[in-house]
């Protein structure tokens, strides 16, 4: 991607603007994303990283 952007533009400036701006969305998008746990949503999801997960019946 850096060589064509870098062939269309002239420099390699702009690619690194287009990664960084590529970057920055895929944060802000995993940011975003909620965490589930058999379909519903946990609220303190770094509470409960020390509790041990029971398996469920029919999983």
């Amino acid at each position: 991607m850096m060589a064509w952007v870098q062939a269309e533009t002239g420099s390699f400036a702009m690619g690194y603007y287009l990664m960084a701006a590529f970057m920055f969305c895929a944060g802000v998008l995993v940011l975003t994303l909620k965490y589930k746990v058999n379909g519903a949503a946990k609220k303190d999801v770094l509470l409960d990283a020390k509790a041990t997960v029971q398996p469920t019946a029919g999983h």
